[in-house]
């Protein structure tokens, strides 16, 4: 498992970076705590809603993927939190559109 290790860090980059994209795009610029954590309640969804596809299709028992999903959108939640107090976007500047 250990050799295998950087395969399973590899595909984590750009979903964070995805997720990131998608906030400073569309929840950064209101600064709403409220709107950071529907964002990433919804995203934490989306990311645990493929787990239970596993219980069907493979010898899991059901705990185990309900824990998976939970986990999911712990970590979601837990990563808008951190982008919403890291992140700040500049401020829009008047002029600066059109040169």
């Amino acid at each position: 498992m250990t050799a295998k290790m950087p395969w399973m860090m590899f595909p984590m980059f750009p979903a964070v970076l995805s997720f990131t994209m998608i906030f400073a795009a569309c929840v950064a610029e209101k600064r709403c705590m409220s709107c950071t954590m529907k964002y990433s309640a919804s995203m934490g969804v989306f990311s645990g809603a493929g787990q239970p596809v596993r219980y069907a299709v493979q010898p899991i028992p059901g705990s185990l993927i309900a824990k998976w999903v939970l986990a999911a959108i712990v970590q979601v939640v837990v990563l808008a939190f951190i982008i919403h107090k890291v992140y700040k976007p500049a401020p829009f500047a008047a002029g600066a559109a059109g040169k």
